[in-house]
């Protein structure tokens, strides 16, 4: 083993072997600082947008505001004289609407309620006077007869026989009355 190229060999290689690591040290340096570089100019072009936008805004955002703002003003101007313009006729509809619907609505709500403790309201004929279809001085007829089963208890706390009572003649007032030979 006394060959040339064995001796050529170990005599160059602690400086090849370390020109080869020195070699792969430093591109490996440089793919890092390249990496760096990458993600910092990523960093500062996404500051940059972050700060155009921002001044765009504080630039275009309160004309805008100011903008909307007015035209909100003009039609809120343009809606109250459209109102105050048709008010009577507004009025009147609605005054229309109410005598029209006078009858029907006392019918759906006796209709939709299954009980109303002081009766159905009874309906003024003249909604212009009053502002309002119910009246203060009438008072409340009921829908219809309202049955109420009372247990009676004796003494002792056993039950006996039950009393049906009946709100029929709550025309003239909402007390009970019992209802004679009704019993349970």
């Amino acid at each position: 083993m006394n060959s040339e190229l064995v001796y050529h060999f170990k005599r160059e290689f602690h400086t090849q072997l370390s020109a080869f690591v020195r070699q792969r040290l430093r591109h490996q340096v440089f793919w890092a600082l390249a990496s760096i570089e990458a993600a910092a100019l990523e960093c500062l072009k996404g500051f940059v947008l972050q700060a155009y936008d921002l001044s765009h805004d504080l630039l275009v955002t309160p004309n805008l505001l100011e903008f909307a703002k007015t035209q909100e003003a003009r039609l809120y101007e343009k809606l109250t004289q459209t109102a105050k313009q048709r008010q009577p006729e507004i009025l009147k509809m609605i005054s229309d609407t109410l005598k029209e619907m006078r009858d029907i609505v006392p019918q759906m709500a006796a209709r939709d309620l299954n009980f109303l403790p002081f009766g159905a309201p009874e309906i003024s004929n003249d909604i212009s006077n009053t502002g309002s279809p119910l009246t203060s001085q009438h008072r409340c007829k009921p829908i219809g007869p309202c049955p109420i089963v009372v247990p009676s208890q004796d003494v002792m706390g056993q039950n006996g026989t039950s009393k049906i009572y009946s709100t029929s003649s709550c025309h003239s007032s909402m007390s009970s009355h019992p209802v004679q030979g009704n019993t349970l």
